[in-house]
This record gives C-alpha cells, structure tokens and sequence, in this order.
C-alpha cells in the first residue's frame, strides 16, 4: 500500500513509512493535517545510523524499518520533536528543519532513533494526504451505490420467496423493506474524527480496493492505443471513424478503389497476323 498511516505514539500526528524496492530507500512521512515533514533513506544510511544509534542491534535495513514501525506506533515510545516551533513556522520563514527522536524497547532493548525531517510543499501535502481521502470518500461512494443496489435485489428475492409460501423459521430473522430514504434521515453512529480515521482498518481496507482496481485497470488497457482519427470521404458530409490500424489499411483501399478509373467489363483481346491469316484461310 502506498500511504498506510499509522498513529504516532500518543500524539495527534500519524506517519506511514513506504519501502521502494526498485531502488533500495525508505521514505519516513509524519503529519498532523496541516504541515508534512519526510525523510528518504537508503538502505545504507538505514545500516549506518543504526550502527551509531545502536551498536549492539545487528539488522539489515528491511528488517529493521518494520520494527521501527511497530516502536513509533506504541504509546509508551518517547517522541522528541525538536525544535518543535517549526512546526507553527510559515514556509517563507528560514529555520532548521526539525528532528524526531524516539526512545523506545526492542526486544527489551534500549533502542534510539531519529528522523532528520524535511518540510513538504502543499502540492505533495495534497498528493499524499488530500488526495487519498478523495479517493477513498470517492470508492466509498461507490460501495454505497453498490450496497443500495445489493438491498434492493435481495427486497425483491424476498418477496419472491413469499409469495411462493416460504416462511422464516424465527420471527426475529424478519427485517423491515429497504427504504433509502429512511437511511439519509438515519443518525449514523460516531467516527474518529481526526486523523486517526487514517490508521484504521476499515480506510486501509478500502485503500487496497482502490489499488486492486488500478491494477486490473493497468492489465485491461492497451499498451499501444490506436489513435481516435475520422477522415472524410469523397462526398461531404461522410466520415470514416478509424478505430485501429486495420481500419485505417480497409479505409486506404476503399479510397484508392473509388479514385481508379472504372475497367470495362470485356476487354479488347489482340490477335496476332499469322492467327487472322488462318482465319481467312479457313473461310476459303
């Protein structure tokens, strides 16, 4: 999954680190809505601050960003964000980024950690944050659409069963027509309204729909799409659609086939003299 937040500790913050095997690094990403910090490390660099930081803790870079994951998402995993007025700072203002320091246990060792951390702009707040709260309310959307439709179906599944003289086998099975009116009016019960929306299982469930159906969308589509192209024909008013290549080669020929000069239908046959010379010879 591209972005899947976690809570950061016991503050109001959430983070989500995405590992890029292509290339070996690891991007560190923490925010509170408002401002986003990152950092991209190499699996090296990952190698080497750990050696400073914990010289007893021998792991490789993929091993070791997991466990890292799990220390920052406890609540008793101590977070020093310093300077910590960087964080209210406008983007213009000069300053030194911040850093994230974490104590925390790994294996009931004392383990240490810090992210040196980096501003973003507001197009990549929007791309990693906004954006994937529109698609996800988008696809939630559409679930619901799916579900009405679903009710519906299984209304009407129902009512055939009954009038067919099927009947439940315990009164407290029996449920009320769906009625999507009655749902808009319906209080619906409370959600985590911060951030923590973002660490839940259910928005990660739905996330991974929306990357499952990107890539079904990759594997349909034509690598090489035809180009859409209509060409007008000899009379006006008449147009081609040329879909693919084939239909541009047919449209080709049709063309060059109307501009040749129409062939008679029984050409002149050329006899030679000595076979006219035979023919007159016969008729004596």
């Amino acid at each position: 999954m591209k972005f899947q937040w976690h809570p950061l500790g016991s503050s109001r913050r959430v983070f989500c680190m995405n590992e890029h095997k292509d290339d070996e690094h690891f991007e560190f990403l923490m925010t509170d809505g408002k401002t986003c910090f990152k950092e991209t490390l190499t699996a090296e660099e990952v190698r080497s601050r750990n050696g400073r930081l914990n010289p007893a803790v021998e792991a490789s870079a993929g091993d070791l960003i997991p466990e890292i994951v799990q220390i920052l998402s406890k609540n008793t995993t101590s977070l020093d964000l310093l300077p910590s007025e960087l964080l209210q700072r406008d983007d213009d203002e000069d300053g030194i980024d911040p850093v994230l320091k974490i104590r925390g246990k790994l294996y009931n060792y004392d383990f240490q950690w810090h992210f040196d951390l980096t501003a973003m702009g507001a197009e990549e707040l929007f791309e990693i944050l906004s954006s994937s709260l529109l698609n996800v309310l988008s696809a939630m959307f559409a679930r619901q659409d799916f579900l009405v439709d679903l009710l519906k179906k299984k209304d009407l599944e129902i009512f055939d069963y009954s009038q067919s003289g099927a009947t439940l086998s315990r009164n407290s099975l029996k449920t009320e027509k769906f009625d999507l009116a009655h749902l808009k009016e319906t209080a619906l019960p409370s959600t985590p309204s911060s951030l923590s929306l973002l660490t839940t299982e259910p928005f990660h469930d739905i996330q991974k729909c929306i990357e499952l159906s990107e890539s079904h969308a990759d594997q349909s589509s034509d690598p090489n799409p035809s180009p859409k192209i209509r060409i007008r024909g000899e009379k006006v008013g008449q147009w081609k659609y040329n879909d693919s290549e084939s239909d541009s080669d047919d449209h080709n020929a049709s063309v060059s086939s109307k501009r040749r000069r129409p062939q008679p239908t029984s050409a002149p046959v050329k006899v030679s003299a000595k076979a006219s010379l035979a023919k007159k010879l016969k008729k004596i």
